[in-house]
């Protein structure tokens, strides 16, 4: 198994564990953080929880295609993807709006958009498109 491919994999557990966090367990997460949610941050929270759970599941469907162009693409908007909450969270974290468990979600965040960025800098694995593309036509 490819580096990418166990980036995808390991991306897909990752979201799929915040996202079912912050969809079922909303308020335990914030107090977590040492934050008090209120109605419509509870709200927020389960949007984005549901959110996760859908990239979690598109990012496993892909899996097999991380080697591909088609994986060197998804592998740039995941950039994005962790890239903006990365700014976001430093930002918070630098405002002082949560605890020192603030700090993990930058290390996280961090560390994604990074792994993310070597993903889409190397080059994928055109062999391994030519395979597909031939099973695709049997």
């Amino acid at each position: 198994m490819s580096l990418r491919k166990s980036l995808f994999i390991l991306d897909s557990i990752v979201l799929l564990l915040l996202g079912l966090a912050l969809l079922v367990l909303n308020v335990n997460v914030a107090e977590l953080y040492g934050v008090t949610l209120a109605p419509v941050g509870i709200f927020f929270a389960r949007v984005l929880g549901g959110v996760l759970i859908g990239k979690a599941v598109l990012m496993y469907l892909v899996r097999n295609h991380a080697d591909d162009r088609i994986g060197q693409g998804v592998s740039l908007a995941m950039i994005v993807g962790w890239g903006i909450p990365l700014i976001v969270a430093l930002i918070a974290q630098m405002d002082n709006l949560f605890n020192a468990w603030g700090w993990a979600t930058v290390l996280v965040t961090l560390l994604f958009t990074v792994a993310f960025g070597w993903a889409a800098l190397t080059e994928p694995d055109f062999v391994a498109e030519e395979d597909w593309r031939r099973q695709q036509q049997t």
